[in-house]
């Protein structure tokens, strides 16, 4: 398994979202966004259908969302224990 470069433009907003978390956790923002596509991408085909889909996005939007509320007073570890749950390894 190779690795490969890949170009993306973004907004500014999802940049500073990027930024935000690399800064609060100290990972560079390929680390972030590395780690964010490989959370919330289907890891088989069998999780390749439409409701599979909405559903990983909606959980994506409202962990953003609560991020958002909260992101102003939260360490790295906390932040990384807050993923840590929702992705259900704590």
């Amino acid at each position: 398994m190779g690795k490969h470069r890949l170009e993306i433009e973004l907004t500014d907003d999802l940049l500073s979202r990027i930024d935000s978390v690399s800064a609060r956790t100290n990972h560079s923002r390929m680390d972030v966004v590395v780690e964010t596509l490989r959370e919330h991408l289907p890891a088989t085909s069998g999780e390749d259908n439409a409701e599979a889909w909405q559903n990983r996005k909606d959980r994506i939007r409202a962990l953003l969302q609560d991020a958002s509320r909260h992101s102003s007073g939260l360490s790295g570890d906390e932040v990384l224990r807050e993923i840590r749950e929702f992705r259900g390894n704590e």
